[in-house]
């Protein structure tokens, strides 16, 4: 009866969770000392990193000190207050900053990332249980490879912020799911708000890519459960939309003061225009396997892999999968590439401005689709049952 205990234990969905975020932690750590011993001298706290945690530094010196952090003009508040606080103080990561102030800021920041790392692994095995219906070990290896994909260890490990939006964005996917199938929104508002309070730029991309899954979704395969009417069509997308206007609304206090402060201080952009690469091998190149970001800077990453590609190829190749997901899957996929091959488009994702040296700050989207589509395929193949 133990046994059957213990088993039933180790088994549980749950524990799903917790070996997907366990996995994802260790891995992240052993590449962190494999590159310190390895003699490569990888460093935690580089580019515009070391900017961005110097203020939180001082911050963190400035509370412990009980001292005023509020319109602080010597630690770079003031007109950028709600700026500052929201990208740098806002994401419950960061509280490891204010309880270890003391400690070596490269070590800090290394579990910081690494937390981000194992958080984003066990929100996609929750997203992969509750939407794909994928509940078994298999998820967890899906979930380990997505957040560990070449976007996260290349770029992500900088721009750490940014690692935020692809740890909610699973826990967004199941509250627009059960937005649209159970007419329920909290989820959707708290993942929102979430997004717009601790990163507003990735939160615009993430918002951006929700409103196009809500779209294809509703087209490719709501419609198709049951003979609905225009006006529940109607109701869906005023739950969805009351939603979003909730999360902005409790969201003000941070994005208003930083609009003003970034149409205040915005200067033209004297980077000159990146042509694209037109040699569809270089492309496939620098997505999948390139260096630094790619050829000449000009490409992101894509590839979480070798497992995830083959899963997605024979996803769309077996019949024994339903046309309806499959569209909606090739909708998405085509809408991300597109974008990476047309400057109006990519474009619209970087709020209609142009981004310096990585030109595709939303592709972690596209391995987001393709970990989607992997895990879904385990659980129609039936390989092991959830």
């Amino acid at each position: 009866m133990k046994i059957n205990k213990i088993k039933a234990i180790l088994l549980h969905k749950y524990s799903y969770i917790f070996y997907s975020f366990t996995l994802s932690f260790l891995i992240m750590i052993i590449i962190f000392l494999y590159n310190k011993l390895n003699g490569n001298d990888y460093l935690v706290m580089r580019s515009d990193f070391t900017d961005i945690y110097s203020f939180i530094k001082n911050t963190v010196f400035n509370l412990h000190d009980h001292k005023s952090i509020l319109f602080d003009f010597s630690i770079g508040m003031g007109t950028n207050n709600s700026l500052s606080l929201a990208v740098d103080i806002f994401s419950p990561f960061n509280i490891l900053y204010f309880i270890f102030y003391k400690a070596n800021l490269d070590l800090v920041t290394l579990f910081v990332i690494s937390l981000k790392v194992a958080t984003m692994s066990a929100t996609f095995n929750y997203f992969s249980q509750k939407v794909l219906k994928n509940c078994s070990f298999s998820g967890v290896i899906i979930s380990v490879l997505y957040s560990l994909n070449a976007y996260v260890i290349i770029y992500g490990t900088i721009q750490i912020s940014w690692l935020d939006s692809l740890v909610i964005l699973p826990i967004l996917m199941v509250g627009l799911h059960e937005c649209i199938e159970n007419n329920r929104r909290v989820t959707l508002i708290l993942s929102y708000f979430y997004l717009f309070v601790t990163q507003f730029y990735m939160g615009y991309i993430v918002g951006l890519f929700s409103f196009i899954v809500f779209i294809l979704y509703t087209i490719f395969i709501y419609r198709f459960k049951t003979d609905k009417k225009v006006k529940e069509y109607f109701s869906i997308f005023f739950n969805w939309a009351l939603g979003v206007v909730i999360s902005i609304m409790l969201s003000a206090f941070v994005w208003v003061p930083t609009l003003f402060f970034l149409a205040a201080n915005r200067v033209p952009d004297s980077t000159e225009m990146i042509p694209f690469v037109t040699s569809l091998l270089q492309i496939f190149n620098s997505l999948f396997w390139g260096l630094n970001y790619g050829i000449g800077g000009h490409y992101a990453y894509i590839y979480c892999g070798i497992f995830v590609l083959v899963l997605s190829v024979l996803y769309f190749v077996d019949g024994r999968n339903t046309v309806k997901h499959k569209l909606f899957f090739s909708c998405l996929l085509v809408i991300l590439f597109l974008s990476m091959n047309s400057y109006r488009i990519n474009m619209i994702w970087h709020g209609f401005d142009q981004p310096d040296d990585f030109w595709y700050r939303y592709s972690f989207l596209v391995c987001f689709v393709l970990c989607t589509i992997s895990s879904r395929y385990l659980v129609d193949i039936n390989i092991e049952k959830p």
